[in-house]
């Protein structure tokens, strides 16, 4: 696992997205996310796949063939600035 920082910011309401500047992520990549307080609709620890958004923006699905076909899981928290990003190499 390479851990990529935190301090994310996770918008629930209306983007679901999460902001990562210059990401560099693919869709379909796969990804462990922890945090002490998980937003809505997440768990800690768990593996989910990312889809892009653009350069700037991703958002998470629960499966690899969901990533691919652009519908990712839903984000039902307002804000969570504590979570972490491990990518799984």
């Amino acid at each position: 696992m390479t851990n990529i920082g935190s301090g994310y910011h996770i918008f629930g309401t209306g983007s679901n997205s999460i902001t990562i500047k210059n990401h560099n992520f693919v869709s379909g990549q796969k990804i462990i996310y922890t945090s002490s307080l998980p937003s809505g609709g997440l768990a800690n620890n768990q593996i989910y796949y990312i889809v892009v958004v653009d350069s700037d923006t991703i958002k998470l699905s629960n499966s690899y063939f969901n990533s691919k076909t652009l519908n990712p899981i839903v984000l039902s928290s307002v804000t969570n600035t504590s979570a972490t990003l491990a990518i799984s190499l």
